[in-house]
């Protein structure tokens, strides 16, 4: 079975680990399976383009890498650690050269930064307000959202 077969496949992982990481009650999964296969493909690149920085800030100093191509971020997901020892912040940016374009990141990498990270359900708004105009309330902070958690708290 190939993704064409089955497109809700790579998001399927995310959506199974919501309930361990968010209270299911919060979750209305039929609009949000909605959402990861008719609006977030849209505002992500349909080719293999990757533009992703990812920054660590620790107590007494800051790393920074930035991932061009499928290889590195590959490798970023599946060789270092989601929370490196004494981590304080990890920032990571998703690149588009304008708010109505795609971000560079393909859908794949996508489905694996929402489960690595357990990522809200809500943050897919956020998401979603990429890649069309953009209209007055969505250019503040309106769709900022902040996850807390027993002793971390993690904003998208």
């Amino acid at each position: 079975m190939t993704v064409d077969d089955d497109p809700l496949q790579i998001w399927r992982p995310y959506l199974q680990q919501l309930p361990a990481h968010h209270d299911p009650s919060s979750v209305n999964l039929a609009d949000l399976e909605n959402h990861l296969l008719n609006g977030v493909p849209r505002v992500l690149t349909r080719r293999n383009e990757i533009h992703v920085r990812v920054t660590d800030v620790y107590d007494d100093h800051r790393a920074t890498k930035l991932h061009r191509d499928l290889e590195s971020l590959q490798g970023f997901f599946t060789t270092e650690s989601a929370i490196p020892d004494g981590l304080n912040i990890r920032i990571l940016s998703i690149y588009s050269s304008a708010s109505i374009l795609p971000l560079k990141i393909t859908p794949l990498f996508m489905a694996l930064l929402l489960e690595r990270y357990a990522v809200h359900p809500s943050f897919i708004q956020v998401l979603l307000s990429f890649g069309r105009n953009v209209h007055i309330s969505e250019a503040g902070n309106s769709l900022l959202c902040v996850d807390e958690r027993e002793n971390d708290a993690c904003e998208s």
